[in-house]
């Protein structure tokens, strides 16, 4: 009697991972009930309704599986970008193209329900997505549903070589709107932006001194265009705070009368109450004459708007190299700066936690460097106890 091939699929690994990272789209492992493991294509249902392909067994050959597997998906990424009738239904049948997928984005209220100062950012990372060019070409020209790990790969290269901070940005930008189009409005099945691996980088310990905060600060309060990024780094300094949170600080933040600042941080959604020290009181009221009929505690002083990442990022490099420091100093390490100090000044984690926002111990690790006149105190401490 022959035994029925019932189908249990395996949730176990025998392929090994760098053989698994080049597995075709929608195959899978599955096993017949009689143990035997083989290869299974589950494409989309919505292909499979319009006769386009079907679930079908692929063999137990992995190479020969993956190759008829890669056969399917041409045939069915052809019936994708042609599929002009579901592209009308979802309004994108005038530009199917990275350009119009990202307009369609800005129209959606996944966007237009943003906080104005995250919706800037995302134009901006989304227009460097748009205009890096990868084969000569604009990826904003390019279909998006052609646009493959190997042509995402190459973006992300020429992002990366202008700074890993910019490069995360637009990936996580590029990420967004095409689990947007995957998941939201069924455009396409896959995304290459989710596998991409975001380069490496040792986790920084840079801390600054107080001679190279003094001098940036000098700097960046003896010009006026440069004053007000002089005053979002004092802030995140000396509240030890993101940069990106103290760039948008409102007056509607400030209750002048308690002398402290109230806000949401936007990384976590925490409600932050920091009483202001005597410096920074004073900093608010120059501040509230100079720039008090904006929006922003320290806006751009032409626009008045609140400085882009992009634009604080300019700038800010434009003071420390006129100040003569060096490259390896970034404005986003006051806040690890501040954090070390908080410990070195003998507070212990929790209590630093009240000025930070984290809301973990562990989350506060990558600010802390570790130091060795701490580490001597601590030894010293624990030695004192135990000859007691």
């Amino acid at each position: 009697m022959a035994i029925r091939k019932s189908v249990v699929f395996n949730t176990t690994t025998p392929t090994s991972k760098d053989e698994l990272s080049d597995m075709p789209r929608y195959v899978m492992e599955a096993t017949y009930a009689n143990g035997e493991m083989y290869w299974r294509y589950n494409p989309p249902k919505r292909a499979i309704d319009a006769g386009v392909t079907e679930r079908i067994g692929l063999g137990t050959d992995r190479v020969k599986a993956w190759k008829k597997a890669d056969d399917l998906n041409v045939a069915l990424d052809t019936w994708m970008i042609d599929d002009s009738d579901h592209l009308r239904k979802t309004g994108m049948s005038q530009a199917p193209t990275v350009d119009g997928l990202v307009a369609k984005f800005l129209e959606s209220r996944f966007y237009t329900q943003l906080g104005k100062s995250t919706q800037k950012d995302y134009k901006y990372f989304l227009s460097v997505l748009c205009d890096t060019e990868v084969k000569g070409v604009p990826l904003g020209s390019y279909k998006f549903k052609v646009i493959t790990k190997s042509i995402a790969s190459a973006a992300y290269d020429k992002w990366v070589a202008k700074g890993p901070f910019l490069a995360e940005h637009v990936r996580g930008s590029a990420r967004r709107i095409w689990n947007l189009a995957e998941n939201e409005w069924e455009l396409l099945y896959h995304n290459p932006w989710k596998s991409l691996e975001p380069t490496k980088k040792p986790a920084r310990k840079q801390k600054w001194t107080q001679d190279e905060i003094t001098k940036f600060m000098e700097m960046a309060f003896s010009k006026h265009q440069w004053r007000n990024v002089g005053v979002i780094v004092l802030l995140a300094y000396e509240l030890g705070q993101r940069l990106g949170d103290m760039r948008t600080l409102e007056w509607d933040e400030y209750i002048e009368h308690e002398k402290m600042i109230q806000f949401t941080s936007s990384k976590r959604g925490v409600d932050m109450e920091l009483p202001l020290n005597e410096g920074l009181i004073d900093i608010f009221a120059q501040q509230l004459n100079k720039f008090g009929d904006t929006k922003y505690v320290a806006p751009h002083p032409k626009s008045g708007e609140h400085y882009t990442l992009d634009l604080l990022s300019k700038t800010g490099q434009r003071i420390r190299e006129a100040a003569g420091l060096g490259k390896h100093l970034r404005m986003m390490d006051m806040r690890r700066t501040a954090v070390n100090e908080a410990l070195d000044a003998g507070m212990d984690r929790t209590q630093i936690m009240e000025m930070t926002g984290h809301q973990h111990v562990a989350s506060m690790n990558p600010y802390v460097v570790q130091n060795k006149e701490r580490a001597k105190e601590v030894i010293k401490a624990r030695k004192t106890l135990l000859t007691k």
